[in-house]
């Protein structure tokens, strides 16, 4: 609340975490204005396409990525024995450990393809920072954020928000019933679990897809020539490996 004051609706839109990542997601929706300001139709990836590479997206992006996947990787068997034997301390210091190194993970591998593009681009590397390839690519990895974001937490959804109207009886835990719902269980049976794995698994590859569907996109106006297939293999690649690694730690829960 201070910042808001101080700095007015500015803070919302570029210091408040909430409005950074849903206006970010945001971008995806299929609905969006028209050049005469009204509700019209769109196509998801053209909203996407017009996200301006603002400095400090790059850092919100590999952070909201890189931490997801280390949500995923905490709860795997091996992250579980890493931390049997481990006191509090312990436990803290690796988890923290954990999380910086799944974002710099994902920040150092996308850094390197994009650095690694520019060297198919003509005209060597652009004076203005948000023409560089490191945020002019950084919308294509959005898609992939949202299909990691519903895969690790899609069962947490369906099961843990049947709580929501539980609970919404009795709020304040005093007896009450206001909905009829108080004396409701979890039903662990609502979704099976092949169909959670669909979910999870589908989710993954179709980020994936639409990640490389942008990239491609952006590519084709980037580069020239040959380079247009070149400058992209890269990224293909990293992107290749995100898929592989987030299967791989879906597998490993």
């Amino acid at each position: 609340m201070v910042a808001a004051f101080r700095y007015g609706e500015r803070w919302y839109t570029r210091g408040d975490g909430f409005e950074v990542y849903s206006t970010l997601v945001g971008h995806l929706a299929p609905i969006g204005r028209r050049a005469d300001g009204r509700l019209g139709l769109r196509n998801p990836l053209a909203g996407l396409s017009a996200l301006r590479p603002e400095a400090g997206l790059v850092a919100v992006v590999c952070v909201l990525l890189g931490s997801t996947a280390f949500d995923g990787l905490s709860r795997t068997r091996w992250w579980n024995d890493l931390l049997l034997n481990a006191d509090v301390t312990a436990s803290t210091l690796l988890g923290t450990a954990g999380l910086l190194g799944c974002i710099g993970v994902v920040a150092a591998t996308y850094t390197a393809a994009t650095r690694a593009g520019e060297e198919y681009r003509r005209g060597g590397r652009p004076a203005n920072p948000n023409d560089r390839l490191v945020r002019q690519f950084v919308h294509s990895l959005v898609p992939i954020l949202v299909g990691y974001t519903v895969a690790h937490y899609f069962s947490l959804l369906i099961f843990q928000g049947q709580m929501g109207y539980i609970l919404a009886s009795d709020p304040f835990g005093q007896g009450w019933n206001l909905f009829g719902t108080a004396d409701w269980k979890m039903n662990l049976l609502v979704v099976s679990t092949s169909a959670i794995a669909l979910v999870q698994v589908g989710s993954i590859v179709t980020g994936h897809v639409l990640g490389v569907i942008c990239a491609h996109d952006r590519a084709v106006a980037l580069f020239k020539g040959r380079d247009r297939a070149r400058g992209q293999v890269p990224l293909l690649v990293t992107m290749v490996f995100y898929t592989l690694s987030g299967i791989t730690l879906l597998v490993g829960t």
